[in-house]
């Protein structure tokens, strides 16, 4: 199973996954993400892997990263880059492109 994240600037999109299809998914405000662990994720298995993208800053991440702290489960964060999968960014500065939407 993978937990899917997607902090954006007002609000936290959330998934978990696995092969048959999603089993959960929500979305709640930025300020309520530490709450998480024990309001919408305190009955979810244990995912094996939680990738994730952030455009809201140090604060949220670190609330994000300490919701996973039950499963101790590390959070991937995904950040643009100049290519990946075939995929090539246009941005003269790659890093400049918001990582949910390189994802």
């Amino acid at each position: 199973m993978i937990l899917a994240v997607d902090v954006g600037n007002s609000r936290m999109k959330w998934g978990l996954y696995d092969p048959r299809g999603w089993l959960a998914n929500g979305a709640l405000p930025n300020g309520d993400i530490g709450t998480l662990a024990l309001r919408d994720w305190q009955n979810l298995p244990r995912p094996v892997r939680a990738v994730g993208v952030n455009v809201a800053g140090e604060a949220a991440r670190v609330r994000v990263e300490g919701q996973l702290t039950r499963w101790r489960l590390p959070m991937e964060w995904m950040h643009a880059s100049a290519a990946a999968a075939g995929v090539v960014n246009g941005y003269a500065r790659p890093e400049q492109l918001g990582a949910d939407r390189w994802a």
